[in-house]
């Protein structure tokens, strides 16, 4: 069954297209395979890059994807449209075979690339190679198609972060991704990230520096092509399709999320006044597939599409927190480890004060309790590794950037009103309180795997652990004020001591 039989010019323009998606299993690639199949019914074929694992080929691998549960609307005859080809963006020439390459050559007419190491403290090295040479193969291999239409490259609206407003322009970078892509093919792994923080300069992770070089280069070399960068700010989880709240992963906001509400993280280095950014991740991929459509139809020069959400529909950290609260206490995770104890601060000092008292103390403390009891001590391993990961994204937290959206509007004008409501892409019409909820529930269930089932039971051990944070906070009370008495009573029995000594 087709979502709707409305009038569509966007899904027309997918009728009787073959697609090529890079990024296909990723949480992005997950939706934007769904989104197509479901509301483009006209599409002849969709091939995804997927490369083979030890344990698995790419047909078992595709196989597994399709297990997901955000496929079971779509019937068999629909899916039977995916074609998994063997490759990897990481390798020259994608690692395809000169049989798939040509049949992509001789069918494919729509790309989206949206395949990317997206962890900001992954090895430079490793960055460029996947997120700026995978995008340099992926240009060679759309210049050689005889039918394409559209191309889109999927960056990130962070890119550009060294400037404060962003257009939708490419803006010029300190070094040629030419030459980048040269020193990936003779410096070792040790030498370039040595030279990293000199290479990176001013931007904050290897991430956002490669985003910007790719970026440089779809400029360069795809000028004569129906090609287009579309830079979504932070992607998070589904507001209404394929399942409200929907998510596979832990990265970003959402690992954050279920830290503090299992009881693990308690403070976070954020400006409660500037916007989070975040965007839903169904809302994008419409946006994708309306801004490829627009390239295709419009035929314009290379075009940017900056989709965020702080110019129309702002959220702050503080509403963030807000919000968190009051979905966080109503449904516990079943097994959280610890109350639900949430500060935000500005000041990375009084961060780092709180890391130490509310993570790495406490932790300190339950591993020496484990190994009293013999016990493997992790919890301190943890709060490190957690220290690791959440260090990176405050560059984003302290900062706020302006954002112009004027080509994604020109596109949402373009579309009809069917389309507008099919291809939901309106970040204004969202509303963040209903969406938070879901986000959180979303969150809960699908990638905690908690039963919306299981809340009672949840809130009873809630109950419990909400007795003894109180408890732990009476008992460390009470601490701090006898080491304080005993302080005062010595300083006191110091100074009487001292003035009663007779003088000479």
């Amino acid at each position: 069954m087709t979502e709707t039989k409305m009038k569509s010019e966007v899904a027309d323009f997918y009728n009787g297209q073959a697609v090529f998606i890079t990024g296909a299993t990723g949480f992005l690639g997950k939706v934007l395979l769904e989104k197509l199949l479901r509301s483009c019914p006209g599409i002849e074929s969709i091939y995804i890059l997927i490369r083979a694992k030890k344990n698995k080929n790419v047909l078992e691998r595709t196989d597994q994807l399709f297990m997901d549960q955000i496929y079971k609307k779509l019937e068999k005859s629909t899916m039977s449209k995916v074609m998994p080809i063997n490759g990897d963006v990481s390798l020259p020439g994608l690692g395809i075979s000169e049989t798939d390459r040509a049949t992509l050559t001789e069918k494919v007419s729509v790309v989206f690339h949206s395949a990317a190491t997206v962890r900001f403290v992954d090895p430079l090295k490793h960055t460029l190679i996947t997120n700026l040479r995978g995008t340099n193969e992926v240009i060679n291999l759309c210049k050689e198609m005889k039918h394409l239409k559209s191309f889109l490259y999927v960056s990130t609206a962070f890119s550009h972060c060294v400037h404060r407003e962003i257009d939708e322009i490419v803006y010029d970078m300190p070094m040629s991704p030419e030459h980048l892509l040269n020193c990936c093919e003779w410096m070792t792994d040790d030498q370039m990230e040595f030279m990293a923080p000199h290479i990176t300069g001013d931007w904050p992770n290897p991430y956002a520096f490669s985003k910007a070089l790719a970026e440089n280069l779809v400029k360069k070399r795809c000028e004569n092509m129906p090609a287009a960068i579309f830079r979504p700010s932070i992607v998070v989880s589904a507001a209404q399709e394929p399942l409200p709240g929907w998510n596979d992963n832990l990265n970003g906001p959402t690992g954050i999320i279920a830290g503090i509400t299992m009881g693990i993280i308690r403070t976070m280095n954020a400006d409660k006044d500037l916007n989070a950014d975040f965007v839903p991740v169904d809302y994008v991929v419409n946006s994708m597939i309306a801004s490829a459509w627009d390239v295709g139809t419009n035929k314009l020069p290379l075009q940017v599409f900056n989709y965020t959400s702080g110019g129309r529909n702002q959220l702050t950290w503080g509403r963030f927190r807000e919000f968190l609260l009051r979905v966080g206490f109503a449904a516990p995770p079943v097994k959280a480890l610890w109350y639900f104890c949430f500060f935000i601060f500005k000041s990375t000092r009084m961060h780092n004060i709180a890391v130490y008292i509310l993570h790495f103390l406490p932790a300190i403390l339950f591993d020496m309790v484990a190994t009293l009891f013999g016990k493997k001590r992790r919890l301190f391993k943890l709060y490190q590794k957690i220290d690791q990961q959440t260090r990176p994204p405050t560059y984003f937290a302290l900062r706020q950037w302006e954002f112009k959206d004027d080509n994604v509007l020109s596109t949402i004008e373009r579309m009809t009103p069917d389309d507008r409501k099919t291809f939901r892409c309106d970040i204004a019409d969202l509303d963040w309180a209903t969406y938070m909820g879901d986000y959180y529930l979303g969150m809960r269930q699908y990638v905690l795997k908690d039963d919306p089932s299981t809340v009672p039971e949840a809130l009873k051990r809630y109950k419990k652990l909400h007795f003894m944070h109180r408890a732990l906070q009476v008992v460390m009370l009470l601490g701090f004020l006898g080491i304080t008495l005993k302080m005062f009573t010595l300083a006191t029995s110091t100074f009487s001591s001292f003035s009663s000594t007779p003088e000479l």
